[in-house]
């Protein structure tokens, strides 16, 4: 697996707790600024997990480029 996906999967990991947490403050009724905070951090968490494939599938495809 590429260093891309693995980071990407890290971030997934970790925003898959961070949406149990969200789940659960809504669940407590926790303040609503605190619980859009967190979800604002999971998008985050989302883009950087996103950015990190993008880079693999273009290191890939340039790889690719070269060898034709």
């Amino acid at each position: 697996m590429s260093e891309e996906r693995t980071t990407a999967l890290q971030y997934l990991k970790t925003v898959r707790g961070q949406v149990d947490g969200i789940i659960k403050m809504i669940q407590d009724d926790r303040y609503c600024i605190d619980v859009a905070n967190q979800v604002l951090a999971a998008q985050s968490l989302l883009r950087k997990a996103e950015l990190s494939i993008l880079q693999g599938h273009l290191r890939h495809c340039k790889r690719s480029l070269y060898d034709k």
